[in-house]
């Protein structure tokens, strides 16, 4: 991390006695109705908390780049529905995507481990109203929260006493920041051992070819497997086996994805790190995984196409990203990674095969974008 960047990451850091907890006596929380897409202007979205007489709690007020929360009025004689007892706010619950459940809907958990009394449960308003509660979010609450249900708020509901935590994030972005505050709360998770693999590449190549990729992955896990690393496919495992796998590594390479959000929780200085891009390097990953307590994330962007949807060139995504395998190779070697034996890479014909293959399963038309490597 450069001196710059550091710098960057302390004046995003909430200070210890900046956290607080608002407590509200009859309070009311009301689900998300509506939903305005961000595009050539900012987005915004309804729900959240409010005092008990209808005014908006500020606290509550869900932070995400490029939207506003925007909590519409109400009448708070006209609310059935009741919560008693005393409960926490955990705010919008990214009930569908993992990246954004990681990101988004942990930063008040911290104040579970510093709360003294009787909690009955966390409050969230669901992301899309009428979606399931994905598996993925009842694994990551029960470790971090052990024995703390969750209530998901469908209809205005007065909730008798509401405790609503300073969300400890990025206040430009919303992303979820490490803290001293959650030391506590990481713990457990940070002392769960597994079979004790010491090099492990988390990949992206058994994800679903609407996903966004790595062309010629493959490649990568087969030059890896050579040089002794364990190959990782996350969304086969529990959320409990990640950890695991996170903590016994003391050298990491990961594909450019939402694993290393979960990793984040778990970051340590004497662990070795490099993300393999898949599109443009995304500093959001670098500064989560340094504020939990990682030290230099390695690797650049070595992508120099990226293939998109025809008829939907913006949802990159989605995108398919072509690396240069000669300057991957070449940063691993740099970074401690490899030894560069046996490296293999892709040719053009593989590469075409892939995308060919893409574009059959899906019966979509890929284009392609050309990028600046490194950026």
């Amino acid at each position: 991390m450069t001196g710059a960047s550091s710098q960057l990451l302390e004046t995003l850091m909430p200070e210890l006695a900046s956290l607080t907890v608002e407590f509200i006596a009859n309070a009311y929380v009301l689900p998300l109705t509506k939903l305005h897409l961000a595009g050539a202007g900012r987005g915004h979205f309804d729900g959240g908390a409010y005092y008990a007489d209808g005014n908006v709690c500020p606290a509550a007020l869900h932070i995400k780049e490029a939207y506003d929360n925007q909590p519409v009025p109400f009448d708070t004689q006209g609310v059935t529905g009741q919560l008693e007892g005393s409960h926490v706010f955990g705010g919008m619950l990214q009930n569908e995507h993992f990246g954004h459940f990681m990101v988004e809907s942990l930063c008040r958990l911290w104040a579970l481990s510093t709360l003294d009394g009787d909690f009955r449960s966390l409050v969230y308003y669901n992301r899309i109203p009428r979606a399931p509660t994905a598996n993925f979010i009842p694994q990551v609450l029960d470790l971090l929260c052990p024995g703390v249900p969750i209530t998901l708020i469908r209809e205005p509901t007065r909730i008798a006493r509401l405790a609503v935590p300073t969300p400890i994030c990025n206040p430009k972005n919303g992303v979820l920041l490490g803290h001293s505050a959650m030391a506590a709360m990481l713990a457990p998770v940070r002392a769960l051992r597994g079979a004790g693999h010491k090099r492990i590449y988390v990949s992206r190549a058994r994800l679903k070819p609407a996903d966004g990729m790595i062309l010629g992955e493959t490649f990568i896990e087969k030059s890896l497997e050579a040089e002794g690393y364990h190959i990782v496919y996350p969304e086969e495992l529990s959320i409990s086996e990640q950890f695991k796998l996170y903590n016994d590594a003391y050298m990491l390479v990961f594909a450019d994805g939402s694993a290393a959000h979960l990793y984040a929780l778990v970051a340590r200085r004497n662990q070795k790190v490099f993300i393999i891009w898949r599109r443009k390097l995304n500093y959001t990953y670098i500064r989560q995984i340094q504020s939990f307590g990682g030290y230099k994330v390695h690797g650049e962007s070595t992508i120099t196409e990226l293939f998109v949807p025809a008829d939907a060139p913006e949802a990159v995504t989605q995108g398919k990203g072509r690396p240069d395998f000669n300057s991957l190779k070449a940063q691993l070697q740099r970074a401690g990674c490899i030894t560069g034996r046996g490296w293999q890479a892709p040719t053009e014909d593989d590469i075409r095969r892939q995308l060919a293959d893409i574009e059959e399963t899906l019966n979509i038309r890929l284009v392609r974008q050309t990028i600046q490597p490194g950026t």
